[in-house]
């Protein structure tokens, strides 16, 4: 509805399906007579177990950095811990077509069960409803494409389709936006808002979700040609934050983008962590000692 009503479209002809899974985590809009958006549901909770388990490990290397709490032996095993908790998320997600359940993980269930005593799960819960929403509207502009008769062209950078694709991230861009801006100016209740001011770089975080399961799915898969699709991810996640950079944020206040430049960088801060270990992990035969142990859970 918000869609429709900020790029003034009628999207009444195409069928939104999120109740049945494929078990992938996909959006896709399919066109033709019967035109569909169809959201797996897989996608919704693997954002959920992704942004749970990698903003609860960024809040532990935070603390201790910046406190002399903890012997490095001690915060060298809890990083072992957590990348085994992100790696299995993968696993589940590739090889079982399941989502393990993170609540069993000892220290996500510490953390869940003092939810209440500090804000870490708004955050990881407004940064996944900001990435699904953009999700769905990355679909309506697909659709809106094809009901307006719009075409993309390629040239020696790019095909057609990837056109496509970096001008429906900018149609949803700017729409999880206009919704942030909007209910930032309204005078509801937190509680009642769909998108918090501190996920507005969440599309971003969720294209490296989509890295890091496509590199382990290459690892899982080792006859299976990822390459370009690692490629295109990372372009896609570029081609955001430049857009963010260069056509938004100079229009905006600075204090307007703190919160959701805090929320990006502690993403950052646990990608790099993540594919450092992981790129240690593969060399030394921790990472295959570590899918050997899922393979026979």
């Amino acid at each position: 509805k918000s869609f429709e009503q900020f790029y003034d479209v009628s999207l009444n002809g195409v069928d939104v399906v999120s109740k049945y899974t494929s078990y992938e985590v996909n959006a896709i809009y399919k066109s033709g007579n019967k035109k569909e958006i169809i959201i797996d549901p897989l996608l919704f909770d693997s954002i959920h177990a992704y942004f749970v388990v990698s903003f609860i490990w960024e809040d532990y290397l935070y603390y201790s950095e910046n406190q002399i709490i903890r012997t490095i032996s001690n915060s060298d095993n809890i990083n072992d811990r957590y990348f085994r908790y992100l790696t299995t998320v993968f696993y589940s997600i590739i090889k079982d077509e399941t989502l393990c359940n993170i609540y069993k993980f000892k220290y996500v269930k510490e953390y869940y069960d003092k939810i209440g005593e500090n804000a870490l799960f708004n955050v990881i819960v407004n940064c996944q409803y900001c990435a699904t929403y953009f999700c769905v509207a990355h679909e309506c502009a697909h659709a809106y494409f094809d009901i307006k008769g719009i075409e993309f062209c390629a040239n020696e950078n790019y095909s057609a389709e990837e056109y496509e694709e970096f001008e429906a991230d900018k149609l949803a861009y700017n729409l999880i936006l206009k919704m942030i801006k909007d209910e930032n100016k309204s005078s509801m209740n937190d509680e009642d808002r769909e998108v918090g001011d501190n996920s507005h770089l969440a599309p971003m975080m969720l294209m490296e979700f989509y890295y890091l399961y496509m590199i382990i799915n290459k690892k899982l898969s080792a006859k299976k040609d990822v390459d370009h699709l690692i490629k295109n991810v990372q372009n896609r996640g570029n081609k955001l934050l430049d857009y963010y950079h260069q056509s938004i944020k100079p229009y905006g206040k600075t204090d307007e983008f703190k919160a959701g430049e805090i929320a990006y960088q502690a993403n950052q801060n646990i990608m790099g962590k993540y594919c450092e270990m992981f790129n240690e992990y593969n060399l030394n035969g921790n990472l295959d000692n570590i899918l050997n142990i899922l393979d026979n859970c």
